[in-house]
């Protein structure tokens, strides 16, 4: 099992990455939602939706592999 795994996202000219323990998906989706909440940022609910989708798409592989 991998140290890391990451996602990113390519929006208005930044990019967006997103660093996360395997099993810790849950602050993952806690640093989504800071995002979403940053007027700093141009990420909105439907960037962290893409971004979450690819997180569990990883858990599900993980599982998969472990079956």
């Amino acid at each position: 099992m991998p140290e890391y795994e990451e996602v990113s996202l390519i929006k208005g000219g930044h990019l967006y990455i997103i660093r996360f323990r395997p099993l810790e998906e849950n602050r993952a989706f806690e640093e989504l939602l800071r995002l979403v909440d940053d007027p700093d940022h141009n990420f909105d609910g439907l960037d962290a939706k893409v971004m979450l989708e690819k997180i569990n798409e990883r858990a599900k592989n993980r599982e998969n592999a472990n079956e």
